[in-house]
């Protein structure tokens, strides 16, 4: 943690910069094929400047050295000295790596490390313009007539105060971490100040003097921001007066004739104090009388025409200047405003209309206490209910107290599952903050493979919950990897069976219910039964003669056994199959399942399904002897009690006949080892489902739906229970039941 800041202000940068940096690699890759995009360009270079910016504050040397090499680049292509191609991309997404690892670093607590010398001078010389990495320096590609922000640096040559100034003049001292930093902030220093002298210029001859106003009252706050560092408080205090006259004009555009000498004479003050500290001086220069001045001008005092009374209840607006340290600069892409020009009126509108913060963050482990808290409560919920329905059931119960237990507990129940609804909803998160992270995975393995590879993302804003979203993104990793290696063919394999030399890779998520899929469809070779049964019958997974005998996604199954591969080379990347079986683990750990369909030379996909939540569950409870046990609810198609005709053996295992298809059939009482003394004869079966697959599971007794709360098994639990078991639930009663684990619980039907 950088030396005397408060850990609350480095979590701040922390928190901030990597919601910039997430953003700033999509819009990256974005610009890679729109490089000629001025919102873009200018989106980016923003996100660069502020983390730039805030790092200064921080006194992170390393951080802001590599940031600002990156924002010259981008600098380069706002102003049409270059275009940005790949190669220029290359470095820029280097140069992102190198900050989330400070980023990293920081967050450990750990020194941040020195970026690349070769890449900071590659990014520095495309800033500086010598550089033609991308063969971009053609006339083409500069400008025939400079705009205002590419004269900008020109135009801060202060003219010469006027004589009744005087100058005191004292040594520029700044603390080891920010003299480091001196030189990038003297560029950003000189880079406002022509800002602030085009807005001027601009502003004298607009037809639109509120916009004009508006822009240059914006700028002077960015040149106070941009002051903060230097300590110097006369120069701050000559910004924020100017921002706050600038801002007045937007309600007194009478007084711009009065007020513009003031404004110019103090633009002169601030252009003599720049120089200063470009020279290493701190410049004291006689200001009052001007500042005076400009307060009379700008309240209407002086001006040409009284400006008329603002209307009752609207008085004029008048922005304050309150830096704050890890303030956002103003939007550096901002367009200068040239006489006789207009701009959009968003800066009027932004004007008139306070912005009201309407997100907070907090602390996740606020929010973990807080779901655990609602846990208890969905607990102690049903426990009332079943207390309820207990008492109201004795022979000597009170009729109205009765009445009055049961509609306190109905209200007790709705006002759970709201409270639950909404704190389940504060950790609800869109998958775009996963999805995001792949455009750039993809682009890298385009490469590595000489693949060209289109993804598309749909569906980015399903929600689901945070902890979802931690423990899906590894296993969406391995299977894009896998699609990109083994399932997309190269360009020249493509146009030999008649596809487009591009390869479109797919990631998509729905909402289903309760539960959310994922999607991962490749348009490539697809998978080979042939192989995958002559891999299955050499490691004796099946025999030869029951091959013929398999369905398509008996085959494919195959895919998710530990170690297994058809691949003849193996990749640095992936291989199909190997390290399936841990993305298939990792799925059934969040409560999810995964299934793969693919048509040989089309391609393939595969579909995850999982839960909204892994912390609350609505189930079906039934019995099993004497033991009590939770069936997902999501998982159950229909409750049938069969015929004794409907029951049959095949090769020694029991099959239920359902209408036109035959399920395998499994005795609760032998999945959970029941003793014979406690069996009983099971009167039910439970047709459970996952995607097509579908098992029936013999039960005593039916008891009822409840949310249960989940309650992951320690060590010890999980291994002396059965593998068709996902957890443990406290049910309304008080007692304790384990939840069945289905899609283990199909797995194992199919493989007796």
């Amino acid at each position: 943690m950088p030396a005397g800041f408060d850990q609350e202000i480095v979590q701040d940068f922390l928190t901030e910069s990597g919601e910039l940096l997430g953003l700033l690699e999509g819009d990256l890759l974005v610009l890679e094929s729109t490089p000629r995009d001025p919102e873009l360009l200018n989106k980016v270079f923003r996100a660069l400047h502020t983390i730039k910016g805030s790092a200064s504050f921080l006194q992170l040397t390393n951080l802001v050295t590599i940031a600002h090499a990156a924002e010259s680049a981008l600098n380069a292509a706002r102003n049409g000295v270059i275009v940005v191609g790949p190669a220029m991309m290359n470095l820029l997404l280097d140069a992102v790596d190198i900050l989330k690892t400070h980023m990293s670093q920081l967050a450990a607590a750990e020194e941040l490390s020195v970026p690349r010398a070769d890449l900071v001078a590659q990014l520095a010389e495309i800033g500086e313009g010598k550089s033609n990495i991308n063969a971009a320096h053609t006339a083409a590609h500069v400008p025939a007539t400079p705009t205002p922000a590419a004269q900008a640096p020109q135009q801060t040559k202060p003219t010469t105060p006027t004589s009744t100034n005087s100058t005191s003049v004292r040594k520029l001292e700044l603390g080891p971490g920010k003299a480091d930093l001196l030189d990038y902030l003297v560029a950003d220093l000189d880079e406002t100040m022509g800002k602030v002298q085009a807005s001027l210029d601009a502003l004298a001859g607009a037809k639109d003097v509120t916009t004009s106003a508006q822009s240059l009252s914006d700028t002077c706050e960015q040149l106070g921001r941009c002051v903060d560092f230097f300590e110097h408080s006369q120069m701050g205090q000559i910004a924020q007066a100017m921002a706050k006259a600038a801002g007045k004009l937007t309600t007194r555009q009478d007084a711009l004739q009065s007020v513009m000498p003031h404004l110019r004479s103090l633009c002169e003050l601030v252009n003599v104090q720049a120089l200063g500290i470009k020279a290493g001086e701190v410049r004291e220069v006689t200001a009052d009388e001007v500042l005076d001045q400009l307060e009379v001008a700008s309240t209407g005092a002086s001006a040409v025409t009284p400006a008329p009374s603002a209307p009752l209840g609207e008085p004029p607006h008048e922005p304050v200047h309150e830096p704050h340290p890890l303030a956002q600069p103003a939007d550096e892409a901002q367009p200068q405003v040239a006489p006789d020009a207009k701009t959009p009126d968003a800066k009027a509108e932004k004007h008139d209309t306070k912005t009201v913060e309407n997100t907070i963050r907090v602390e996740i482990g606020r929010l973990e206490s807080l779901m655990n808290l609602v846990g208890e409560l969905v607990l102690q919920k049903n426990r009332i209910g079943a207390l309820t329905r207990r008492a109201a059931s004795t022979t000597i119960a009170d009729v109205e107290l009765t009445e009055a237990f049961t509609a306190a507990a109905g209200t007790l129940d709705r006002v759970t599952s709201d409270i639950q609804l909404a704190v389940m909803r504060t950790r609800m998160q869109p998958l775009e903050k996963l999805f995001g992270r792949y455009p750039r995975l993809i682009r890298d393995l385009a490469s590595k493979t000489g693949k060209k590879i289109q993804l598309i993302i749909e569906g980015g804003d399903t929600e689901v919950d945070k902890s979802v979203i931690e423990e899906l993104g590894d296993p969406l990793i391995h299977l894009l990897r896998n699609s990109c290696d083994h399932g997309l063919e190269l360009p020249e394999d493509r146009v030999k069976s008649g596809k487009p030399e591009t390869g479109i890779l797919t990631l998509r998520a729905s909402h289903e219910g309760s539960h959310v899929r994922v999607m991962v469809i490749d348009d490539g070779r697809g998978l080979s039964r042939e192989r995958i049964c002559k891999k299955a019958v050499e490691r004796g997974l099946v025999t030869q003669e029951q091959v013929a005998a398999l369905s398509d996604r008996e085959v494919w199954s195959f895919i998710f056994e530990a170690g297994f591969s058809t691949a003849e080379k193996v990749s640095d990347l992936s291989g199909r199959g190997v390290g399936m079986d841990v993305v298939r683990t990792n799925i059934q750990k969040l409560k999810g399942s995964i299934d793969l369909s693919s048509e040989f030379g089309k391609g393939t996909t595969i579909s995850i399904t999982i839960p909204l939540t892994v912390a609350i569950l609505p189930a079906m409870m039934v019995g099993v002897g004497s033991e009590i046990y939770a069936l997902p609810l999501g998982s159950i198609l229909e409750i049938v009690r069969p015929q004794p005709e409907q029951v049959n053996s095949i090769g020694g295992h029991s099959v239920m006949r359902l209408r036109d298809s035959v399920l395998p059939l499994v005795d609760a009482a032998d999945l959970f080892d029941q003793p014979a003394d406690k069996r009983v004869d099971s009167l039910f079966v439970v047709v459970l489902q996952q995607h097509e697959k579908r098992v029936g599971l013999k039960v005593t007794r039916l008891i009822g739906q409840q949310e249960v709360v989940i309650k992951a098994l320690d060590e010890a639990g999980a291994s002396s229970t059965p593998r068709a078991v996902s957890g443990a639930t406290v049910r309304d009663d008080g007692g304790v039941s384990l939840i069945v684990d289905v899609d283990r619980l199909i797995t194992m039907a199919e493989g007796r």
